[in-house]
């Protein structure tokens, strides 16, 4: 069996608390540590010799419509992981955004990050519905994890770090006039300060 598309991450073994009895320099061993699976295939997260995976889901799989959220794929995900025993970070990647924000944020026809999983274009993360969209989005999936009978389940929360979806922070100077942008019926484009957002 080939593993070339898995990939294992190592907890550090000098992590935790220090035990009873020991010296001050000695620590107890963290009982998460071990090797993960993170981007494995479903298969690979099973191995015997892994001690947790990843759970990965798209914003657009998780909010169906504005103001409405969907964590059904990672409660089912948690079950299993909770009755395994098998803790895992959990990420939710803004490769793909949700269908509705196209008709309330201006977007850039081209994708502007190979990580762009949208066909429709880039969305203008700088522009405040898209960011009101975001900051909503973290805020329900938080509220969701805290009040889950699951959550030990979770050993960490991942997400992409720029509000593209991407890991990409920056975008080409050819890209960055707000004037290519395709706007929505009814919705108004960025501001100054939006620009000033993109540019830094």
């Amino acid at each position: 069996m080939r593993y070339s598309t898995l990939l294992l991450t190592l907890l550090a073994a000098s992590s935790g608390s220090v035990a009873s009895g020991d010296t001050p320099n000695e620590r107890a061993p963290d009982p998460n540590r071990g090797l993960y699976a993170i981007w494995a295939k479903p298969q690979q997260q099973n191995l015997p010799f892994l001690k947790g995976g990843q759970i990965c889901l798209q914003w657009k799989e998780v909010q169906p419509g504005p103001d409405r959220y969907d964590f059904s794929k990672l409660d089912a995900a948690l079950v299993e992981l909770h009755a395994a025993r098998r803790p895992a970070t959990v990420q939710i990647n803004g490769n793909r955004r949700p269908a509705f924000l196209f008709q309330q944020v201006p977007y850039h026809p081209e994708k502007l990050s190979v990580q762009v999983g949208d066909k429709q274009g880039t969305l203008m993360f700088w522009h405040p519905a898209h960011m009101q969209a975001y900051l909503g989005l973290i805020e329900a999936y938080g509220r969701h994890l805290r009040h889950s009978p699951y959550k030990d389940a979770v050993l960490g929360v991942r997400l992409n770090f720029n509000s593209i979806g991407t890991e990409h922070l920056h975008v080409e100077a050819a890209n960055r006039d707000l004037e290519q942008g395709i706007i929505p019926p009814g919705v108004l484009p960025g501001t100054e300060g939006s620009r000033q957002a993109l540019e830094a």
